[in-house]
């Protein structure tokens, strides 16, 4: 990890940075994140448990998610500071927590697919560019790690102040796979053997599950969904 002096994209500070956060924000933001690696976790779903024998109300239902986070503490004010105040190098700070993760799951040497849940186009236009996809950018800075930006959102609905069963029916119509997909990507896809599927927050995964789902739809390789903090 390099350390060198800058201002950091959380606080402002000119100080000692490590991506792109001062020592401070980058220890709470960690701190915020080590409360998700305390819990055993769901094998299917990917949830945090209170013990190993636990039983989870998801098994069966969800396709598996793998959470860096929960939605509070530093964490939160991360991701509402990156989508809100337009900074970019903020996704430097959460690319990084994303790759740990990937790399508790597969080998450096495993060719991989990060595939970003695209954001509104309302919310593109307002910020000037697509959140996840920079994100994504900063992971493909691995070799290893390939983004392929396969899905596309369509129409203008909302999901944030929607109910669980009202979010399932509106993410099914909100994404669908980009149509000018094309043999390339494709076959960069098909070179890779895992595929991780990245939004930033995940509330009841309806929207995850439907951008998996849409992926699986045209790849036969594992494919699992990868979200910065779970509210």
């Amino acid at each position: 990890m390099d350390i060198a002096y800058g201002i950091c994209q959380a606080c402002g500070r000119y100080t000692l940075i490590q991506e792109n956060l001062c020592e401070p924000c980058w220890k709470g933001v960690l701190q915020s994140t080590h409360q998700m690696h305390t819990y055993a976790k769901c094998d299917k779903c990917g949830a945090p448990m209170l013990h190993e024998h636990a039983v989870c109300l998801h098994a069966g239902k969800n396709r598996m998610v793998i959470r860096v986070g929960p939605y509070t503490g530093d964490l939160r004010q991360l991701v509402i500071r990156y989508k809100k105040t337009g900074i970019r190098g903020l996704a430097k700070p959460i690319a990084t927590l994303m790759s740990r993760e990937i790399e508790r799951m597969v080998e450096n040497t495993t060719p991989v697919a990060i595939i970003p849940v695209p954001c509104s186009e309302r919310s593109r236009r307002t910020r000037g560019w697509d959140h996840m996809v920079l994100v994504g950018r900063a992971l493909s800075a691995n070799p290893k790690l390939n983004l392929i930006q396969v899905l596309e959102r369509q129409g203008r609905g909302e999901l944030k102040m929607l109910g669980k069963q009202q979010r399932e029916i509106e993410s099914s119509r909100s994404y669908r796979l980009k149509a000018r997909f094309g043999r390339k990507e494709l076959a960069l896809l098909n070179s890779c053997k895992i595929a991780f599927v990245i939004d930033d927050v995940m509330t009841t995964g309806s929207t995850l599950d439907t951008c998996i789902s849409l992926v699986a739809g045209i790849v036969d390789i594992r494919i699992l969904g990868l979200c910065l903090a779970m509210d």
